[in-house]
């Protein structure tokens, strides 16, 4: 009885030690491959996380002009989404931002890592793009629709099909009354609200 008590408290013991020298390497490996603090800007002001982006994701943010600068919203995981938005075979992203003077939450797209577009209260559209109030549709429950999935996205249940011109795949912003898509039609983004 002894002898298992005592296997079973060296195979814990075991277990403990690799699991923190496997944190270690991950930590240390985050830092060696660009992993850098940033100030958590949307729910936890004043914390820092380090967390990772990609320099193309923060170039094309760096490069949208809505008049003040844009912060990525790191705060929401994911904070972004990688996908082809216009079925080219290339990538294309999708970037949760806020205003760091208003605080405007929206969304940059980084087509082709050459062409940026802005959606939401921090793009100033008008008229808004949305129905939401102020056009803040940013919710944290967001994912890629696939483009059958685009194509097959009603106006109501089992009602007519309002975006069979998706050349790709698109966002889905997900809220309790339904779901809000952004998808390419070949010329433009078009946002529709669906089910």
């Amino acid at each position: 009885m002894k002898i298992v008590f005592l296997s079973s408290v060296l195979v814990f013991l075991i277990v403990i030690v690799l699991a923190c020298q496997s944190g270690e390497i991950i930590a240390n490996n985050g830092e060696k491959n660009g992993a850098v603090p940033i100030e958590n800007n949307i729910r936890n002001r004043g914390q820092e996380e380090e967390v990772w982006i990609p320099d193309i994701i923060e170039k094309c943010v760096a490069s949208v002009n809505v008049g003040e600068a844009l912060e990525i919203a790191t705060s929401i995981n994911p904070f972004y989404l990688r996908a082809d938005f216009d079925g080219n075979g290339l990538v294309d992203y999708a970037v949760l931002v806020q205003g760091q003077n208003t605080g405007k939450r929206g969304v940059v797209i980084c087509k082709d890592s050459k062409k940026t577009f802005v959606f939401g209260s921090v793009s100033k559209s008008k008229p808004p793009v949305s129905t939401f109030e102020d056009d803040n549709f940013i919710t944290e429950s967001w994912e890629i629709a696939t483009k059958e999935e685009t194509k097959s996205i009603a106006d109501v249940p089992g009602g007519k099909k309002i975006a069979t011109t998706a050349k790709g795949e698109s966002i889905a912003f997900v809220f309790e009354g339904g779901i809000l898509y952004i998808f390419w039609d070949g010329r433009a983004f078009r946002i529709v609200e669906g089910v």
